[in-house]
């Protein structure tokens, strides 16, 4: 069998063979695609956890500041029990504008009788140095934290013994 001149499947038929179309591959497209969105992905974790932290650490302070100012006779009078805390940092900003010390904070407070904004600036041992309130008619009242208050309790006739014998005389 011999292979016939004209024919189409015969690579030795002297004619030039057909060129092939190379299909046009979209790799780049797909490797930026993917950089991109990674990036994205990592922005929104980023993102989402600073945000996280934030109101973690902002919900802590709240807790600690309601923790100190359990029995404060000035939050007691003005704004009962506290009920929720919240972080305000446009009254922080308006703050620290104003000439207040770089780590004040402000915190919305809601309480059983009313409502009123805590003025609150951190102590050098991890305390509060100063803590006040201010109403929503502009007045501020000096709200130490507990432990400066002077509190004399009734030990109900216990002898508690004098400051040179500690040990009550035993």
């Amino acid at each position: 069998m011999s292979n016939s001149p004209t024919n189409p499947f015969d690579p030795n038929t002297g004619q030039a063979a057909i060129p092939t179309v190379k299909k046009k591959t979209n790799v780049w497209l797909w490797v930026i695609g993917i950089i991109g969105g990674l990036g994205l992905v990592a922005a929104i974790v980023c993102c989402g956890g600073s945000y996280w932290a934030f109101n973690f650490g902002m919900g802590k302070v709240a807790e600690t500041v309601k923790t100190d100012l359990m029995g404060n006779p000035v939050i007691g009078e003005h704004i009962g029990d506290i009920e929720d805390l919240s972080m305000n940092l446009t009254a922080t900003g308006e703050e620290q504008q104003n000439g207040a010390k770089p780590n004040t904070m402000v915190l919305d407070a809601k309480g059983s009788k009313g409502s009123g904004k805590l003025i609150v600036t951190p102590g050098p041992g991890g305390g509060f140095d100063t803590i006040e309130l201010e109403l929503p008619d502009g007045t501020r009242h000096q709200a130490k934290p507990l432990e400066e208050f002077d509190l004399n309790f009734d030990m109900g006739g216990i002898d508690l013994g004098d400051a040179e014998n500690p040990d009550g005389g035993f």
